[in-house]
């Protein structure tokens, strides 16, 4: 489907300008129009299918290639999540960053990545290199030495390769470091349209199919060059068949003997060769009339008629795929100072100059493009051309369509005018003066003239004086129309952007960016409406149950927010006025640090800083306030109880067993993901790629052992990595590493540490060991993971990652970024939600009216709900431990819930059914409270088929148990003596 307007060059080019003016940093906001063409193309680059990148990375006979093609895709799609109108700056950047690892990273691990990688061995001393790490597949060639100090150090890329962002000095790599801290908006024109290229270059790397329709197009377009060539000598043929050769008419001749006799009359001095030569052409016009007189047709009038008509088909079919099947066009001429002239087909309405000038220092050149719009520049320039030169001559007769082409200017607009304007006002002042001094005359000659032809006369001159004031007046008013501003939303596409959004139903509000009054709240009109949308959904699921701050206030802040942002960001188009500049920078910050009058950010015009630290906490709240609704708080604190009572004792022995392997687990996460940061001693810190990946595995490992701090310390120093500059991460990680003890074992330990890289092996459901699964899982950095960790989180980032980055953006687009990813994983939790709340209402109706009809019945009939149905409302979790029965699964820990909901609280007390969650779970299952609970013993509960349940089930069945077990004993204020759980419970109550 069409992601973009219709738009033309012209439209490009003013909204370019608005860019280079100033006014894109002015309204805090680059052009719509140039939006919306980087948004399409990240939602087609982001949005990959299974056969994209098929040709230039998918491989047959190499496994590791396409593996790395998946995750490649897998990264794409993440990104894409949080793809919109607002935070498309953050998108755009991470798209970068994501290519820039993925076509980097081989390139220091691989020498033969690279073609002419040259290979070069360390040279230092040998304790050094026997002392040197070989772990993770590094060989003695891998592990340089840091800062040159024990050998040569080489390049880790081949001479001139700068990876997919390419040289410091270029544009998509200014742009890039420039996104880096700043919002889009801060980008210059050249580098916005440079990423915007390398995008579509992109796209045709990554849908073979392109490449294949542009070269069909060009195929198609070759055939309809060739038969109209074919046509056209055809037609020649004919002609000459039918009409014979064509020779000077009678009267060129007759001229060119008149000036021939005039040149030997007044040139006497002409030799006898020129008088000879005269009379030969005289001659030959002759014989070619007497040529004429004999001519006689070989083709007939309806032969050379459908010559004629073939000829104009084959012509009008070129002109037709000229227009439909050109893909990319080529200039169709230069001047004498090289400038390249483009005529696109499917713009053709001006001709388009892309000029060079040289800098002040002769050493570059900088593009400029213009534009020749109307038929009056057209005239000027064609006179200004030069023809006795071979590219000017050339260049004139494809433009004025000598060689049987179309001639350009009749495309082309007649903008005469106000041309036409002046002219008449120029011969309507002739006219007036011209009657002007005629009434003076008149009205001077007093002597011939009686006293009433006198007066007349006056008059007369009176009359012409007003006729004059009166036309004058009107030609000031038709100038005036003629001098009317232009409309900078119709030239700079915003218009056409509007009216396609509107026509195509797109998700994008463009409306918001460009208000006819002047005013854009479109990046905080995202963000907040995001906001508030979300908490009015929670709010139709669970009440605001919050004391401290009521509702009605918090919304209140966010819109404050928002209407503050649009009074003070004004859309700023065409040239800047005179007003503009007297405001110089220092006093727009001055006034941007002013405080408010009544110190309330909706009483002044602040500052992007300032509008996000006023938006940060209500976000923060929100995302708590669902983590709460989900049950996933209750779930991570059942998981925290249990982790801080694991060393507490206890009577049962496999109670006991069951903690020392927990211990003991634990104890070799530890040294495996210290083992994995002291790895980072032995690697140089050009290798930026590998030190990522180090980090990234530690990370892995540190969650697997439950360590909060751990992986929170890694992965502030995984957020400094950057690529071709990863020393600052790497001197963080080997901190932290000292933090938490530094790294010491003896050698019987470095067994231990290894089976450590192979715990998902010794698990059921896991496949993969730790040190594979961590290689390619993201080519993404730091940031662009920490998006995605709101909620339940991943296994890159989680809920404190996310929270730190509200807390440290400093950008809209972040912000916006951050918004958009938290909404799209709330926005299907919440309707998931509503959807099992309504499941739950209709559930106690069916078991409400099938309680009363299946008391009659002996032979029990299998219900529509049963407590395997998914469902969902507001609960309070209470201390109260018990067995469940749920179908498809054994006999479970959990713990009684209460509905918050009177209604449903009251029904189903009525049914006999009561709520229970699972324990370290979320998810909500209504049982009987008869035949499907049961109390709970602290052991395991006893099934004759419990090994017909998958192994998967089996462990978290017994994980769940010994959660449980530990929760109970924390809660116990005294747990030193004998007996079972459920006897010390009732003991101490």
């Amino acid at each position: 489907p069409l992601t973009t307007p219709d738009f033309n060059f012209k439209h490009l080019l003013y909204a370019v300008n608005e860019i280079m003016i100033g006014n894109a940093k002015k309204s805090h906001m680059v052009p719509p129009l140039i939006s919306q063409m980087i948004v399409a193309s990240l939602e087609i680059l982001t949005n990959p299918s299974d056969d994209d990148w098929a040709v230039a990375l998918a491989s047959d006979d190499d496994d590791d290639i396409n593996k790395k093609r998946d995750c490649l895709m897998q990264d794409l799609k993440t990104i894409g999540n949080f793809l919109n109108e607002a935070s498309w700056g953050e998108t755009l950047l991470h798209y970068l960053d994501l290519m820039e690892r993925f076509y980097a990273s081989d390139a220091t691990k691989d020498p033969n990545a690279l073609p002419g990688y040259p290979i070069t061995l360390v040279v230092g001393d040998d304790d050094d290199n026997d002392n040197t790490s070989s772990d993770e597949g590094m060989s003695q060639n891998d592990c340089h030495s840091e800062d040159g100090q024990n050998g040569v150090e080489t390049n880790e890329l081949v001479d001139g390769y700068h990876g997919y962002i390419g040289a410091p000095d270029t544009a998509v790599s200014r742009g890039y470091m420039k996104l880096l801290r700043h919002d889009p908006w801060h980008l210059t024109a050249e580098e916005l349209i440079a990423i915007l290229r390398t995008l579509t270059d992109d796209i045709m790397a990554m849908k073979p199919e392109l490449a294949q329709d542009i070269a069909e197009r060009d195929e198609a377009l070759y055939e309809l060059l060739k038969a109209r060539k074919a046509a056209e000598s055809h037609f020649r043929k004919i002609r000459l068949a039918y009409e014979g050769p064509k020779f000077p008419s009678k009267s060129r001749a007759k001229k060119a003997a008149d000036s021939a006799d005039n040149d030997k009359n007044e040139n006497k001095s002409l030799g006898k060769a020129d008088e000879n030569g005269i009379k030969n052409d005289a001659k030959a016009e002759m014989k070619n009339e007497e040529t004429v007189k004999k001519f006689k047709p070989t083709a007939t009038k309806k032969q050379f008629e459908a010559a004629e008509k073939a000829r104009l088909k084959a012509i009008d079919q070129f002109e037709k795929g000229m227009t439909t099947l050109v893909a990319r066009t080529e200039p169709f001429g230069y001047d004498r100072n090289y400038n390249a002239f483009y005529f696109f087909r499917h713009d053709t309405e001006m001709i388009h100059v892309e000029m060079n000038k040289n800098t002040q220092d002769d050493m570059t050149q900088v593009k400029s493009w213009h534009c020749i719009d109307s038929k009056l520049l057209f005239d000027e320039f064609i006179s200004s051309l030069d023809v006795r030169g071979v590219r000017e001559s050339s260049l004139f007769e494809d433009i004025s369509g000598v060689n049987g082409g179309s001639n350009l200017k009749k495309y082309l607009t007649d903008s005469n005018k106000k041309n036409n304007l002046l002219l008449a006002r120029k011969r309507e002042e002739e006219d007036f003066e011209r009657r002007l001094n005629n009434a003076l005359i008149a009205s001077a000659d007093q002597t011939r003239r009686s006293g009433r032809l006198a007066s007349v006369a006056k008059d007369e001159v009176a009359k012409i004086q007003c006729e004059m004031e009166h036309a004058k007046q009107a030609f000031e008013k038709q100038l005036e129309k003629q001098r009317e501003k232009p409309n900078y939303r119709a030239l700079t596409g915003m218009d056409i952007l509007l009216d396609f959004e509107k026509s195509n139903n797109l998700n994008t509000n463009w409306n918001a960016f460009c208000q006819p009054d002047g005013n854009t709240s479109g990046m905080i009109n995202f963000i907040a409406s995001k906001i508030l949308d979300i908490e009015s959904f929670c709010e139709e699921l669970a009440p605001w149950e919050r004391s401290d701050c009521p509702r009605n206030a918090w919304i209140s802040n966010i819109e404050d927010i928002r209407n503050s942002y649009e009074r003070g960001n004004t859309l700023k188009l065409g040239p800047k006025s005179n007003a503009d500049d007297t405001i110089t920078p220092s006093k727009r910050q001055r006034r941007s640090l002013e405080p408010s009058p009544r110190g309330s950010i909706a009483c002044s015009n602040p500052s992007i800083t300032q509008i996000l630290n006023a938006l940060k906490e209500p976000l923060i709240d929100l995302e708590a306030r669902l983590f709460s609704i989900t049950g996933l708080e209750t779930a991570v604190h059942e998981a925290d109880d249990a982790n801080d009572n694991m060393s507490v004792g206890s009577s049962d022995s496999s109670e006991i067993t069951e903690e020392q392997k927990a211990l003991e687990k634990a104890k070799k996460i530890d040294l495996a993901w210290k083992k994995k940061i002291y790895m980072l001693h032995s690697i140089p810190t050009k290798r930026a790629s590998r030190i990522r990946d180090i980090l990234i595995c530690a990370i892995t490992i540190a969650r697997k052992g439950k360590q909060s701090d751990v992986p929170h310390d890694l992965r502030s120093a995984l957020q400094t990595h950057r690529p071709g500059a990863a020393g600052k991460a790497k001197a963080m990680a080997l901190a932290v590493l000292e933090k938490y003890g530094g790294f010491e074992c003896a050698i019987d330990e470095m067994d231990m540490i290894d089976e450590t890289h192979n715990l998902a092996d010794s698990e059921a459901e896991e496949t993969k060991d730790e040190g594979e699964s961590s290689k390619n899982s993201s080519y993404l950095c730091g940031e662009a993971l920490m998006l995605t960790g709101s909620l339940e989180g991943n296994d890159n980032a989680d809920r404190v990652d996310w929270k730190d980055a509200v807390k440290q953006c400093k950008k809209l687009s972040r912000f916006s970024a951050l918004v958009a990813a938290f909404s799209y994983k709330a926005i299907p939790k919440l309707n998931k939600m509503s959807e099992d709340m309504e499941t739950l209402r209709k559930a106690i109706v069916y078991w409400e009216t099938n309680t009363k009809t299946r008391k009659s019945r002996s032979k029990k009939k299998k219900e529509k709900f049963n407590s395997a149905t998914e469902i969902w409302t507001d609960t309070e979790t209470t201390n109260e431990f018990v067995l469940g029965k749920v179908d498809t699964y054994p006999w479970w820990p959990a713990r009684i819930c209460i509905a918050k909901d009177p209604i449903i609280k009251m029904s189903l007390e009525s049914l006999g059914r009561v709520l229970i969650s699972f324990v370290g779970e979320q998810h909500l299952h209504v049982v009987n409270r008869e035949d499907e609970v049961t109390p709970f013993t602290g052991k395991e509960p006893e099934d004759k088929h419990i090994e017909d349940y998958p192994p998967g089930i089996i462990k978290n069945l017994r994980e769940s148990t010994a959660m449980a077990r530990r929760i109970l004993r924390g809660s116990i204020p005294n747990n030193n003596h004998d007996g079972n759980v459920v006897e010390e419970k009732k003991s101490s109550t």
